[in-house]
């Protein structure tokens, strides 16, 4: 399954993901639902529609329904240093998951965080809670951030602190998976990304992902957008032109 993450993040990477869902190029694209970007996505909720969609829970942003939560670094969440209660993040992803009904009439075929943050220690507890009381385990998959370790040798990371922060990710991604599993929650089996800004490394990562993709088991997720003149720090993927251009001229 081709995704496309971070539908609501900018103008620039609306405009990339619209185009590509027109020309057929993606099955996924995850949205990001919050105060601001309710308008967007309504705007473009018809074409949005015709693509599998997925919430994609977003609590590091300065725009989220709780002012309380707004701009916390994501790392605050993953070490559990956060002044917050868990209850106050269960509230804002109930919100996020019911303006996401509001919109589609309908609830999201996959469910997962921006910045991986729900599969940290501290959100995937109140997410598993919400699960339980939306009590409708059918609706939706997880969709989990881990990958098979003979790939992760293989993958040629420019930034020795990029293969930690993704290795922290995939070790609390394979427990929430164990977590979801207990409870009759489906999830993905792999996922997989091509993160390079180098376009020979990049060709080299692409390639390297075709060898381990299931079309039927794995998701491949995209960062997409007409630019990569984006100065918000929550859209910090270099690559982006990249992965847009790829999807365009495949």
């Amino acid at each position: 399954m081709i995704c496309i993450d971070d539908f609501g993040l900018s103008k620039h990477i609306n405009l990339s993901i619209i185009h590509l869902i027109k020309i057929k190029k993606v099955d996924l694209v995850t949205i990001i639902c919050t105060p601001k970007t309710i308008e967007c996505i309504s705007e473009h909720s018809k074409i949005l529609k015709s693509v599998k969609l997925g919430l994609h829970i977003t609590l590091t942003n300065n725009d989220l329904f709780s002012k309380e939560l707004s701009n916390q670094s994501q790392w605050k969440y993953w070490f559990s240093v956060i002044n917050t209660s868990s209850l106050l993040i269960e509230e804002e992803i109930f919100k996020q998951y019911h303006e996401f009904l509001k919109i589609f009439n309908r609830p999201p075929d996959y469910i997962d965080g921006h910045q991986f943050i729900h599969q940290s220690p501290i959100v995937s507890k109140a997410l598993i809670k919400v699960l339980i009381k939306l009590n409708n385990k059918q609706a939706f998959k997880i969709r989990v951030f881990t990958q098979p370790p003979s790939y992760r040798e293989k993958v040629l990371y420019s930034e020795p602190l990029k293969f930690i922060s993704e290795s922290i990710k995939i070790f609390f991604g394979n427990i929430l998976k164990r977590k979801l599993s207990k409870i009759d929650i489906k999830t993905n089996r792999n996922l997989f990304s091509i993160s390079s800004e180098n376009i020979s490394k990049y060709h080299q990562e692409l390639n390297l992902v075709r060898k381990y993709y299931d079309k039927n088991k794995d998701i491949i997720y995209f960062h997409t957008s007409t630019t990569n003149s984006i100065k918000n720090k929550h859209e910090f993927m270099n690559c982006r032109e990249n992965d847009y251009n790829f999807l365009l001229h495949s």
